[in-house]
């Protein structure tokens, strides 16, 4: 069956305007966790954790005349996205996501609904003919793949492999996770109800205002 496998760059581009504000002396930082222990299943919030996140500087914060045009560029002094933890064989990872990444990663998995509606192309999935991957800035992918039929080279080499490539590339190490076919509709709620969050709230919920 299909799993979520989430994949992280063990060398990572750390360029996230997120990441940016939230790392500059004087910036306030506003979290909320959005795995559920009702609502999403034990595999996922074993391993993943998704925190919703508003950064402002204080002491340039947007003012709110200027802060409504939404035409305008504040992501030096406020900034919307999320924090995603991993929890890999080494430790945990983190990864900022930029607001403006987050449609991006929803429409993959809507395009995953619309082929699991639809047999022939359901089956490719599971066989790994076909992927459906989204990347974030920050060197995190993820993906809807199928089983995993080999997981070291064979003797016969690539020709014996899906089209969707099971192995790691030496030269470009990454800490990868996979999780039971559950997680990707948790993920994805996950992700959402974040999304909707950070649409209710803004730079007057840090500073009081």
């Amino acid at each position: 069956m299909p799993a979520l496998e989430l994949h992280v760059a063990r060398v990572r581009v750390t360029s996230s305007k997120l990441r940016t504000l939230i790392e500059k002396p004087d910036s306030v930082i506003l979290r909320r966790n959005h795995c559920d222990l009702e609502l999403h299943s034990f595999a996922l919030r074993s391993r993943v954790r998704v925190n919703a996140v508003l950064a402002v500087d204080v002491t340039h914060p947007p003012e709110p005349d200027n802060a409504a045009n939404e035409d305008d560029d504040f992501s030096e002094q406020f900034c919307k996205g999320l924090e995603l933890w991993v929890r890999t064989a080494d430790g945990p990872v983190r990864v900022y996501v930029d607001e403006d990444e987050i449609e991006g990663a929803l429409t993959m998995f809507e395009a995953y609904q619309r082929v699991e509606n639809f047999q022939q192309a359901f089956s490719k999935l599971h066989r790994r003919e076909i992927g459906l991957a989204y990347n974030f800035r920050e060197g995190m992918e993820i993906a809807v793949h199928g089983t995993i039929m080999e997981e070291t080279m064979p003797a016969e080499g690539l020709a014996a492999l899906s089209p969707i490539v099971e192995l790691e590339d030496e030269r470009e190490p990454r800490y990868v996770l996979r999780l039971a076919d559950g997680s990707i509709t948790d993920f994805e709620q996950v992700m959402r109800d974040a999304l909707r969050w950070l649409g209710e709230n803004s730079y007057e919920n840090v500073l009081g205002v």
